[in-house]
């Protein structure tokens, strides 16, 4: 079902992506990945403000569960909240502290508060902690912000 949704939403098809997102959370209510494919469909709609309060329904309902709290990182951050999301992404580094989504979140956020030379222990550990088979194609966006701060840092010249 994830898959079609997500197909369907590639393609263009929001109406029938919606449809088969309701019939799936209708299967499986208590699925917190499903939840958290919800949240990330309304931050790609530019629902920002719904995709907030939705995160916060899953930090909420799944409390112990770093997914959960590296979601509502990564919807903080996108509403220009670093402080907030850096503070998300430290408790889900709470639960666990090889959380990929956290690392990479957190090392990001400190590039973007000024923060380049404290980042790149953090670029360095989400780095060492990438998903196997996951590359520059995957995090386009975390291999970018980790040159930058190497190059902020006078380590790399871009």
């Amino acid at each position: 079902m994830r898959f079609i949704f997500g197909l369907n939403f590639y393609q263009q098809n929001v109406s029938l992506a919606v449809q088969q997102m309701d019939k799936a959370r209708s299967l499986a209510s208590d699925c917190l990945m499903l939840a958290i494919n919800q949240v990330n469909f309304s931050v790609s709609s530019q629902k920002l403000p719904q995709a907030l309060e939705q995160a916060k329904a899953l930090v909420e309902r799944w409390p112990a569960d770093p997914a959960a709290w590296s979601c509502l990182g990564s919807v903080q951050n996108n509403l220009d909240l670093p402080s907030d999301a850096m503070q998300s992404w430290k408790t889900a580094l709470g639960l666990d502290a090889n959380w990929f989504d956290a690392l990479a979140g957190y090392a990001s956020s400190l590039v973007q508060t000024g923060k380049a030379q404290e980042s790149l222990a953090w670029f360095d550990r989400a780095l060492a902690r990438m998903p196997a088979g996951s590359g520059v194609e995957e995090y386009p966006n975390l291999y970018f912000q980790h040159a930058w701060a190497l190059n902020r840092t006078g380590r790399f010249a871009l």
